[in-house]
């Protein structure tokens, strides 16, 4: 029980960071000059956040329902 706990503290953790990784990039947009690398920068983005959030991980092969 406690092992099981312990992994999703971790877990926690990590999400945690990545999702606060992925606010600093968002907050870095701004700065990009050409519209085409934001548009680029935020498409990563959001995949990032989708894989973090319990989704999928791009090109994993899994068809979405």
């Amino acid at each position: 029980m406690r092992r099981s706990m312990n992994l999703l503290e971790t877990k926690e953790k990590v999400q945690k960071e990545l999702f606060e990784a992925i606010s600093a990039q968002i907050a870095g947009i701004a700065s990009l000059v050409t519209p085409l690398d934001r548009a680029k920068t935020l498409a990563q983005l959001a995949l990032a956040y989708r894989y973090t959030a319990g989704g999928q991980q791009p090109g994993s092969g899994g068809a979405e329902k």
